[in-house]
């Protein structure tokens, strides 16, 4: 097994280094290797190099405006610059709004966005909502129940405060035994964990006490027609590009592989 780099794929990491070495600052690449915080413009003036060039959202595809770059050379891409010793891209436009809009959005939020984000001249972050609520989960007061309306083909969810919790619980119990009755399976103390699929294919899971202690809980996840591809789990910044590299690695050397922390054992 030949697993060394092509021609071209050396020429791209070189051209790579050499932008890296001629628009990173001395000063933030000093911050990366002494451990040192980067202050915002560390992070500005460095993505915005990379916006002109067209490499800030090198995992999107060329019809928005990215690269479109094969996993490989986002590989090459990651670790050339993790080496020079630039920082780490800021994902909240480039990963995970920018794929959102373009994916699902209409040409005019297209349009209004994805420039801004390719180009780093609009910053996006994620919100932290007020205390007790939204996505504060540190000191989260409420109750989210997802639960799919067999019959409707829809997801339905409620949201309970503390004081409703007795009778939510209560609730969410029927909600249970309801989904599960209908699938031929039961649920009891005997019994308090039920795993099955729905006619539609979606997998239900239940558990109740005295296995689940803090009350009944019920997720139903729900998969796509269309299995997702590896690159597509790129896009959405679910999987690193230098991960699906090791794995494909390991698939060929036939390896069972295991991860914890940040150590890995091959086999």
């Amino acid at each position: 097994m030949d697993l060394a780099l092509k021609h071209e794929h050396k020429a791209f990491a070189d051209e790579i280094r050499a932008f890296a070495r001629a628009n990173l600052s001395p000063a933030t690449k000093e911050k990366t290797f002494s451990g040192k915080h980067y202050d915002r413009d560390d992070h500005m003036v460095w993505q915005q190099a990379l916006g002109k060039k067209g490499w800030l959202t090198y995992t999107w595809p060329k019809k928005f405006g990215g690269p479109g770059w094969d996993v490989t050379r986002r590989f090459l891409f990651e670790n050339v610059l993790a080496e020079e010793g630039a920082p780490r891209i800021l994902p909240f436009g480039p990963k995970m709004v920018g794929p959102v809009i373009y994916t699902f959005g209409n040409d005019e939020q297209k349009a209004r966005f994805l420039p801004g984000i390719r180009e780093s001249t609009v910053s996006w972050c994620q919100g932290y909502s007020e205390p007790g609520a939204g996505s504060d989960l540190a000191n989260l007061r409420t109750l989210a129940y997802m639960i799919v309306l067999m019959g409707l083909g829809m997801d339905y969810v409620r949201i309970h405060f503390d004081r409703e919790l007795r009778e939510e619980k209560q609730f969410l119990r029927n909600i249970i035994d309801r989904i599960i009755s209908r699938v031929g399976r039961r649920i009891d103390e005997s019994s308090p964990m039920v795993d099955a699929r729905l006619p539609d294919g979606s997998r239900v899971n239940a558990i109740i006490p005295p296995l689940a202690v803090d009350g009944p809980l019920l997720s139903i996840r729900r998969f796509p027609k269309e299995r997702l591809k590896a690159e597509d789990l790129i896009t959405f910044s679910t999987m690193e590009s230098t991960w699906l590299m090791d794995v494909n690695h390991f698939c060929r050397w036939n390896s069972t592989m295991n991860k914890s922390g940040g150590y890995i054992a091959l086999y």
